[in-house]
């Protein structure tokens, strides 16, 4: 099983690799320009992960509303772009509330993103890492804990 987690985003968009249970990729894409090219950037992008890694199952954050609406629109395009290519994979979609996601990497639902990174650093042995590319880490993590499948 080949799985993709993802954390979509309108300016960054954190990506992971995981083949059964070990983690093979893992990394952020910038997007930049209008929101046009931001989108179609995201598009691009993970079709061209789905492609290289021949990915069966995605896993992605559900939308939750913050306090910016214009934030959420924005997010909302990205989202729809990468949806969009998931759709053109003809890949599976499991989507998880952020807290289902935290507590299964760090046990804790409300744990702040600092937590979230330095989990994922200990857990995968990973020293350079963003913010996004931990996220979509620990989406991808709480995917494959969900299936009955564990890394360690």
């Amino acid at each position: 099983m080949r799985v993709l987690g993802i954390d979509p985003g309108s300016v960054r968009l954190g990506y992971a690799v995981f083949d059964g249970e070990a983690l093979v990729d893992c990394g952020t894409v910038s997007l930049s320009g209008d929101m046009r090219e931001r989108a179609y950037a995201a598009y691009r992008s993970i079709a061209e992960v789905l492609r290289r890694f021949a990915v069966s199952q995605v896993a992605m954050e559900k939308v939750f509303y913050g306090k910016n609406a214009s934030s959420l629109i924005k997010l909302a395009q990205c989202r729809g772009a990468v949806l969009a290519a998931l759709g053109e994979a003809g890949v599976e979609l499991f989507e998880y509330h952020p807290s289902e996601v935290k507590k299964a990497i760090t046990g804790n639902g409300s744990a702040p993103k600092s937590q979230v990174m330095w989990m994922v650093k200990a857990l995968f042995s990973i020293d350079d890492l963003k913010s996004d590319a931990a996220d979509a880490v620990a989406v991808a993590y709480c995917h494959i804990s969900r299936m009955g499948c564990s890394p360690f």
